[in-house]
């Protein structure tokens, strides 16, 4: 059983979120309306608070959530909070990706909902910096090698004929150890040297000699005797060689490069630092080039899309990524994601985008997109997420606009001497380059001048001055900028010595400058890796953990402390906190997966297990790390990685998993045969009702008769393509009997990609035998009102038959009597030819009105069905225009419109007005006649008007206009509208028709069903 649902909070007075810098709102829980914003939704959102006031929640949605919003407004009333991703759109029609957190409240006595949104666009961000920097990284990775110069720098000259080495006392300093006097020999030199690097430094000098090299640049190590600390040192000679080639001597200048190979260190474990949070991340990272080629992705990429290398896919056009449909986007990304363009987030739910894998399989994915320019050259990058399993939109919206850049070479040294005499500087041809002087600058200059070649901010504290407690001999070292020729900026190391006078003061500096350049920039690129690595971390919600394994010892992030309910300073450092949270049922399962990693057996840890939450209740998470650092006998040292809260998605996961069970349920119990159908045909799942009517036949195809197949297959494909689709067939049942079916196709998609057939079938045998004898009653119903009527027109029948009748006895009766006369002139022979014509005219109406009464009696078999208002329209039109000219208007709301009865009885009915309507028309003018057709009020059927445009109706026609006989024409028989009402009485309809006033035309009003169950009742009243 759930906990109890907690009331909502009651708010009084002022809203407690006016000073918050996060957007807060509240919303009225019916209408959705605001009822109170902060300053924060004001300035984030772009809308004033009075414009705020006068909105829903609805129009700050996107459009496509709103079939989310209503189920979220379904679930609300149970008071629970809730939290989530949406999507939201600013005043300026921008969307975003936020995260919400919502709790029912009472606000102004009112059920209420308080709101507070964070903007997620950030963790995009995050991601794809890290993919920049993994680019940038791997492109310089051999810069990173360069060492800088750094620390002290001594001279030395070594007599390679005698064998001795003579050092000054700066490079006694840097060497760090106490050595003999001067000449001394080689091997007091080195002999606390690395011994590996004693090996290396002389086959290299030997090899130098052996090719008569100018000079040669070695690195080796130094070890202090005292304290067996390591410094790494750079050597660098130049080789003076006799005429026959024999070499000299070698002079040169000894660095102390400890902490350029400090900072390396520290930057490749940055560099492992940062790989492992890219490598380990759970979502996919693309980087494409302008023309759309893939120029690097990470593992997650590769284990997403189903490829088992990088190589695969490099070069590639972003295309493969994508589903055959959707390769035209491509074309799109690349021309709109232009350089400094915002980036854009696509497929949140509800308007998910497709990925496609290796094996042309299809997956929902949500993707960001962002642009950045390296060396002039544009790229797009892509961070892709498969939302398959969790069908929510998470993290949007990714951009990168920064590039690490490594553009300098190692350092150069130049020497320089300041004489304090004379009070001028002397420079070295190479110190003058490092200073970015002109060819025909002067090497000696006043002293002053020297402070202008320096950047102004750092003149001051480059200048020599003395040492207030060392005295004016102590060395000086300082790190100053020199601008350059093209605008840039060069660092440079200052390090020098004052030298004594005759009078024991200072009287010259000598020194030199070495070009850190590279080195500072190493720096700052560390601390910003450092940086970036952390809010790489921190966009991401993600917690991080660094674990020295041989002690156990552990680094946890505030965001790793804060995921189980503490404050970073709260938890312990160490990895025991980690095993003491895991539920015990999981541990099993973690460890197995932990010590294959740290045994090498996967390339990376990936758990999922529950922790124990500062409050008592179990969290979900995924758990990801590598193994960054091992010993040479593959021993782990270190391992990093990072914890990421999916509660929700296992949440997510299990009411998907219960949903699915009560589908199932309710599929077993309802009556209908649901049958699931592969696109190939091929039945993959039935319910109970479907096994009862056609067994475990693999294909429904083949329970079909033979003449239904073809419009079965047809109509298959209709539904794989989209459609839904109704149709009737024969099928053969397990029982062996003929049963006629009415099926109803809906397409849905495969998990695979593609789209399968639902097919929901209906016996409908018992009703079609129903209604075939019941359209026999009908039949016999509608002859049964046709006799009816004639009771009434068989008394004005026989009035109205007299009529002609007389007048032909009249005239035959003067015909003979003129014929009977001798002498008949001309004039007297052309009446009697008139009496005679106008006798045989009264003859002829006189048998039309027997013919129209036996056919209206007489008994006729008909064909109920559905009928579209517009197809009745068109062609009764058609054949009314073919027999004279008329302007006949047509209208029918909505288009669609259907009626349900006798198609040639109604089309009867609807010829007959228009043929009167048209008649109608006063002599010498165009008929006009216009047809409409729309519901009738309260849903009582379907009204069909026809409106002439002729004298209109007297009122004493009006009232017996639709009796037998009765007729509005000269020449009318008045049977049409008399058989009109018959035929629409017994559809169970009425016909009237309205007239304002005589010269205003008539309108005649059919009001017919368009459900089958009111022409069925009425049909069985008749036959009643």
């Amino acid at each position: 059983m759930s906990p109890p649902v907690p009331p909502p909070i009651r708010l009084s007075g002022p809203p407690p979120f006016w000073s918050n810098p996060v957007p807060m709102w509240i919303f009225e829980q019916g209408s959705l309306r605001f009822l109170d914003v902060n300053e924060a939704a004001v300035e984030s959102y772009g809308w004033s608070r009075d414009e705020f006031l006068r909105m829903t929640i609805r129009d700050i949605r996107s459009p496509a959530e709103a079939e989310r919003l209503d189920r979220w407004r379904a679930v609300q009333p149970r008071h629970d909070t809730m939290s989530g991703p949406w999507v939201h759109r600013d005043a300026h029609g921008r969307e975003r990706m936020v995260e919400i957190n919502a709790a029912p409240v009472i606000f102004e006595d009112r059920a209420a909902i308080l709101v507070s949104v964070l903007d997620r666009s950030a963790e995009y961000d995050a991601h794809a910096a890290v993919l920049a920097r993994e680019a940038e990284l791997r492109e310089r990775a051999e810069m990173l090698r360069l060492a800088m110069a750094a620390g002290g720098v001594g001279t030395f000259r070594r007599d390679l004929v005698a064998g001795t080495v003579e050092v000054s006392d700066e490079a006694r300093a840097v060497h760090g150890s106490p050595l003999p006097a001067n000449p001394m020999l080689m091997g007091d030199w080195l002999r606390h040297m690395v011994p590996e690097d004693r090996a290396c430094v002389e086959e290299t000098v030997v090899a130098a000699l052996a090719r008569r090299a100018q000079g040669v640049t070695v690195d080796y190590r130094l070890r202090d005797p005292d304290t067996g600390e390591i410094r790494h040192m750079e050597a660098r000679a130049d080789y003076q060689y006799a005429a026959d080639g024999t070499p000299l001597t070698a002079i040169g200048v000894i660095i102390n490069v400890s902490a350029r190979k400090a900072a390396e260190k520290a930057l490749t474990e940055s560099e492992q630092r940062y790989r492992s949070v890219v490598e380990t991340a759970a979502d996919g990272i693309v980087i494409a080039d302008a023309q759309g080629r893939i120029v690097a992705a990470n593992g997650a990429t590769l284990r997403m899309f189903g490829y088992a290398s990088l190589a695969e896919i490099l070069g590639c056009d972003i295309a493969l990524l994508m589903p055959p449909a959707d390769v035209w986007r491509q074309a799109g990304f690349v021309a709109a994601q232009r350089p400094g363009a915002l980036p854009r987030v696509l497929g949140l739910e509800g308007r998910a985008m497709v990925a496609r894998r290796r094996d042309g399989s299809q997956f929902p994915v949500e993707l960001s997109i962002g642009s950045f320019t390296s060396d002039g050259q544009a790229h797009l990058t892509g961070i892709i997420r498969d939302v398959s399993e969790r069908r929510r939109a998470e993290a949007a919206l990714a951009e990168s606009d920064m590039r690490l850049r490594l553009t300098h070479e190692a350092a150069g040294i130049g020497i320089w001497e300041i004489d304090l005499i004379r009070g001028v500087t002397r420079l070295a041809p190479d110190t003058a380059r490092l200073y970015g002087l002109p060819p025909d600058h002067p090497l000696e200059f006043p002293r002053e001048h020297w402070q202008r070649i320096v950047h102004p901010d750092d003149a001051p504290r480059a200048k020599w001055q003395a040492h207030e407690k060392d005295g004016p001999f102590a060395p000086f070292d300082v790190t100053f900028r020199v601008p350059q020729r093209d605008g840039s900026l060069r660092w440079l190391q200052g390090i020098g010595r004052a030298i004594p006078g005759p009078d024991g003061g200072p009287a010259r500096i000598l020194g030199v400058n070495f070009d850190v350049t590279d080195r500072r920039m190493l720096e700052e690129r560390l601390r910003e890796s450092e940086e970036r690595l952390r809010l790489t971390v921190e966009a991401t919600g993600e917690g991080m953990w660094d674990v020295h394994i041989p002690s156990g010892r552990a680094t946890f992030t505030a965001a790793f402390a804060a995921m189980l309910g503490y404050a970073l300073s709260e938890i312990e450092q160490d990895v025991s906190f980690w095993e003491r949270r895991v539920h015990p049922e999981d541990m099993p399962e973690v460890r197995r997966q932990l010590d294959e990693h740290l045994r090498g057996a996967t390339s990376a840890y990936v758990s999922e297990h529950r922790l124990r939450h500062r409050d008592g209740h179990w969290i979900w998470v995924l758990d990801r790390g590598r193994v960054v650092e091992r010993e040479a006998d593959w021993r782990p040292v270190r391992m990093l990685g990072t914890l990421q809260d999916i509660t929700a998605r296992k949440a997510l996961e299990t009411a998907l998993a219960d949903g699915e069970a009560r589908i199932r349920a309710i599929l077993e119990a309802v009556p209908l045969a649901v049958v699931k159908i592969g696109p190939d045909g091929a039945i993959s799942a039935t319910n109970a009702a479907a096994a009862a009517l056609i067994g475990d036949e693999p294909r429904l195809l083949d329970r079909l008769t033979p003449e239904d197949r073809t419009a079965w297959q047809a109509a298959h494909a209709r539904v794989c393509a989209g459609e839904t689709v109704q149709w009737e067939v024969d099928l053969a049942g397990r029982d062996g009997e003929r049963h006629r079916v009415e099926a109803s196709g809906v397409p849905f998609p495969l998990a695979g990609g593609g789209t399968g057939h639902l097919a929901v079938l209906r016996d409908v045998t018992a009703m079609r035998e129903a209604e075939a004898r019941l359209r026999g009653l009908e039949a016999e119903a509608m002859r049964a009102s046709r006799l009816g009527a004639m009771g009434a027109m068989a008394a004005g029948l026989a009035h109205e038959l007299n009529q002609p009748l007389g007048a032909m006895m009249n005239y035959t009766g003067a015909a003979a009597m003129l014929a009977g006369r001798v002498g008949v002139a001309e004039e007297e022979r052309a009446r009697l030819a008139g009496l005679l014509e106008k006798a045989s005219a009264q003859a002829l109406r006189a048998s039309g009105i027997v013919r129209r009464l036996r056919d209206f009696i007489g008994r006729a078999d008909r064909e109920v069905t559905t009928l579209r208002v517009t197809d009745l329209f068109e062609e009764v039109r058609t054949e009314a225009l073919q027999r004279g000219h008329a302007e006949i208007g047509l209208s029918v709301t909505p288009p669609g419109l259907q009626v349900f009865g006798d198609a040639v009885q109604l089309r009867q009915v609807v010829a007959n007005l228009l043929s009167n309507a048209i008649e109608a028309a006063p002599p010498g003018s165009v008929p006009r006649v216009f047809m409409s057709a729309h519901r009738g009020d309260g849903g009582e059927g379907v009204e069909i008007v026809v409106r002439d445009s002729g004298p209109g109706i007297p009122p004493e026609v009006r009232r017996r206009l639709f009796e037998p006989v009765v007729s509005s024409k000269p020449e009318g028989m008045g049977i049409g509208l008399a058989m009109c009402r018959a035929i629409v009485e017994a559809h169970g309809g009425r016909i009237w028709a309205a007239s304002e006033a005589l010269g205003t035309g008539a309108a005649f009003h059919v009001m017919v069903p368009d459900e089958e169950r009111a022409l069925l009742g009425s049909l069985e009243h008749s036959a009643s």
